[in-house]
């Protein structure tokens, strides 16, 4: 990725932080100091990490990050928290001011044509923001109140208690999917903490696996997408649902269902090795 920055030098360069389909998190450090040192704007989407895992916005050179409200945070989807710097400001204000935008509306009308306007404009969105007060949509209160007491959750537990408690069980599921003789899927060095991906097991029907353990146990874990599609699975660890019954539960539930399925596993160990890794835990990180 660095390589294809210095090479290329684009203005902007947009990427996923914690890519959910494949299970994998970007070394954003790195690439942000790379962006920066060549005045390159970078864009992130940090919907699957925000309040999982830290996203040092400033540290890591990061001019824009967006978020989502319904994984890590655990609060109703349908909102996206989002912040950028002034680098991104000033972009936004050289490319076209409000009264341009307003007479173009105006214009536009006059001569019977139709323009884009209030979708994903930050020009207009900062504005609503500012002392003009200038209306640019009616706001979803009951969200906004969602959102709060969502992180006020956060603030209580603290965010490096919160991390912590993400790590803690993301080891312990890994602990027990290898110990049932699973593969996981993907770089192990660059593994998303609050997803993990299992190669489906050669001769297992994985749609069979996801149907059974959904209507017999009410767990439901994913898919994946493209030439991934019917390859993996992927369970997730995020927010209020990352704790020690859940995986144990999970764990103890794929390995009734892959028997169930005629797959030869150790019966038993997946369990016993997740409670091996929380044995060396302090119980509230979990």
């Amino acid at each position: 990725m660095i390589k294809a920055i210095h090479t290329h030098k684009p203005s902007l360069v947009a990427m996923v932080h914690g890519e959910t389909s494949t299970g994998q998190m970007q070394p954003l450090a790195e690439i942000g100091k790379a962006c920066r040192d060549l005045d390159i704007l970078l864009v992130v989407d940090a919907v699957a990490t925000i309040g999982g895992t830290p996203v040092e916005t400033d540290a890591w050179h990061l001019d824009a990050v967006m978020g989502g409200t319904q994984k890590c945070l655990s609060v109703p989807s349908g909102m996206a928290p989002l912040t950028y710097n002034s680098r991104v400001e000033q972009k936004l204000m050289s490319r076209k001011t409000v009264e341009r935008g307003l007479r173009d509306a105006t214009s536009a009308r006059a001569e019977g044509r139709t323009i884009a306007s209030n979708y994903f404009d930050l020009s207009q969105l900062q504005d609503y923001w500012s002392s003009a007060r200038l209306n640019h949509h009616t706001e979803a209160t009951s969200m906004l109140y969602g959102l709060h007491e969502g992180l006020r959750i956060l603030l209580q537990e603290g965010l490096e208690a919160r991390f912590q408690r993400h790590l803690a069980n993301e080891r312990a599921l890994v602990a027990g999917i290898q110990g049932m003789g699973l593969q996981l899927y993907g770089d192990m060095s660059s593994k998303l903490p609050v997803v993990t991906c299992i190669t489906i097991p050669e001769g297992i029907d994985g749609e069979s696996v996801r149907s059974m353990l959904l209507n017999d146990f009410s767990i439901e874990i994913a898919s994946s997408f493209g030439p991934l599609k019917g390859q993996i699975w992927r369970i997730g660890t995020m927010g209020f649902s990352c704790q020690r019954k859940n995986v144990l539960h999970v764990l103890g539930a794929l390995e009734a269902v892959l028997l169930r399925h005629r797959h030869v596993l150790p019966a038993g160990e997946a369990v016993q090795a997740a409670l091996d890794v929380y044995a060396g835990k302090e119980g509230a990180l979990c």
